[in-house]
């Protein structure tokens, strides 16, 4: 509903996001979350931008591939794939950090608040994969790939 509403309202999804925090579970924006936002509105960035993005050129025979990839994400039926993996060393990698950074803390609130989860891990992990290659953090602009 918030998406819709959005796009109905001419905002910025993503620049909404970035000024608060919703209110919906886990931090979701809400219908509610849009109300007195203005279409345009000079909105502050949560945190500085890293390194500047770059716009790739695209070839005649690259901008007909995109544009038939993205007809059929529009047409074709979805399907997702599941798959069971086993995490017992990531587990206890993780008990590893949190037991050092326990350790290390200098007061008990911080003791208690020092806590890695999985989740911090895996993006951790595609973050440095990102860095490293360039070409898994990019987006199809139309006529552009940003990189």
């Amino acid at each position: 509903l918030a998406r819709r509403l959005a796009t109905e309202q001419g905002l910025d999804l993503a620049a909404v996001a970035a000024s608060k925090p919703g209110t919906g579970m886990g931090g979701m924006l809400c219908a509610a979350d849009l109300a007195g936002v203005k279409p345009g509105a000079a909105i502050g960035a949560a945190f500085p931008s890293g390194a500047a993005s770059r716009d790739l050129p695209i070839s005649p025979a690259r901008a007909a591939l995109g544009r038939r990839l993205t007809e059929s994400q529009r047409t074709v039926p979805h399907y997702y794939l599941t798959t069971d993996i086993e995490v017992d060393e990531l587990f206890e990698l993780r008990d590893q950090i949190n037991t050092r950074l326990t350790k290390s803390a200098a007061s008990k609130e911080e003791a208690e608040n020092a806590k890695v989860t999985l989740n911090d891990i895996i993006m951790k992990a595609v973050a440095a994969t990102c860095l490293k290659v360039p070409d898994c953090n990019s987006s199809w602009q139309g006529d552009f790939i940003r990189q």
